[in-house]
């Protein structure tokens, strides 16, 4: 009987574990979007890109990363299904959006939608 107590435990401290793990990532994922996106609303240029010879995370892409913070930080708390499946259902469609941008060579513009890059022009 003592096998299974302590392998009770051992899950219960890896549940634990992995928890608190994602919370931290979803907190930096989360920061960093809200970083990127007061650098667009400020006009900052350091905090849309890490370096000045790289390009810029678009407006866009900082709101998926702070609705996928979001849902990573629900995915594991007694929260509606249907607000994780809402959020994780946003960043899948901009995801796909991008990809298609890129596969068939095409601009949809959802790059410039809050935001006008004029450093990319």
């Amino acid at each position: 009987m003592e096998k299974i107590s302590s392998g009770m435990e051992k899950n219960r401290y890896l549940e634990a574990f992995f928890l608190k793990a994602s919370s931290i990532f979803a907190f930096f994922t989360i920061v960093i979007g809200i970083f990127v996106l007061a650098g667009w609303i400020l006009n900052v240029s350091i905090l849309k890109t890490i370096d000045t010879d790289l390009i810029s995370m678009k407006a866009n892409t900082a709101i998926v990363f702070i609705l996928s913070g979001v849902a990573l930080y629900l995915s594991g708390r007694a929260t509606s299904w249907k607000l994780r499946g809402f959020l994780s259902g946003v960043v899948i469609i901009m995801g796909a959006l991008n990809l298609c941008e890129y596969i068939f060579n095409a601009d949809f513009g959802i790059d410039q939608i809050l935001f006008k890059d004029m450093e990319g022009i």
